[in-house]
């Protein structure tokens, strides 16, 4: 049933959604961010479970696929079996060794940082450590880029070792704590900031969390594009 209102929405445009949704969701961002990038590989830093809105969107691109957690191994195999995908069991950082990995009850939130909330830490394991312009020479991979984002707090290591890669990149999407989540993490101002400095601005914000005691708006994702693309200096509606 909430298929078929799902569909009698659409040709109105207009969307169910839950009261308290904070922003515009994926599915719909894909829609919109589709027709104004034309990407030739799509990078996925911190798969988890997968994207299903970006492998639907972009279907026939090579993907590289980054996961340092060995919890997802199993489902990255399947992830990467439906695409023209390589897969690399490393975490993003802006030098080349190896780190602590947290690894707490819900995996998905496993990060380099201690989380700011009561979540069951599992355990810590050592993962190897790659830059993404390494792994993106190594695997030859054809400009331009897309890079989705989603590294629990470790998004400035990751940017600072993505730097010639994000001169070959059309949009990042990148999730942003709103809240303070994790000791030590990228805060929402510095990752704009961080992104401000390679050439790319926000374009839109996608998806989003609450928090669950409060339900403070507790993070989204961003979308950046570069600050020099045209469709960013359309006339703006009277």
């Amino acid at each position: 049933m909430k298929q078929i209102v799902h569909t009698l929405l659409k040709q109105f445009n207009r969307q169910l959604r839950s009261f308290d949704d904070p922003t515009r969701s994926f599915s719909r961002g894909f829609e919109i961010l589709r027709k104004l990038i034309s990407p030739s590989t799509i990078i996925d830093v911190g798969v988890a479970d997968g994207t299903p809105e970006l492998y639907k969107s972009f279907p026939n691109h090579p993907y590289l696929l980054i996961e340092a957690n060995p919890t997802f191994r199993e489902q990255l195999n399947k992830t990467a079996a439906g695409l023209d995908a390589v897969i690399e069991y490393v975490f993003c950082g802006d030098q080349m060794g190896e780190t602590a990995l947290r690894v707490y009850k819900d995996p998905r939130k496993s990060s380099t940082f201690q989380i700011n909330r009561d979540l069951q830490l599992e355990t810590i394991l050592t993962v190897p450590v790659n830059t993404l312009d390494h792994l993106v020479e190594k695997h030859r991979l054809n400009p331009p880029y897309l890079v989705k984002i989603d590294v629990e707090g470790a998004e400035k290591s990751v940017l600072e070792g993505a730097v010639a890669t994000l001169k070959k990149t059309e949009a990042v999407i990148a999730e942003a704590s709103v809240l303070p989540k994790f000791k030590g993490g990228t805060s929402f101002a510095e990752l704009v900031h961080l992104m401000d400095a390679q050439g790319f601005s926000v374009f839109d914000i996608w998806a989003g969390a609450n928090h669950p005691q409060t339900q403070y708006l507790y993070q989204v994702d961003l979308v950046f594009v570069k600050t020099n693309a045209s469709f960013r200096y359309l006339s703006t509606p009277e």
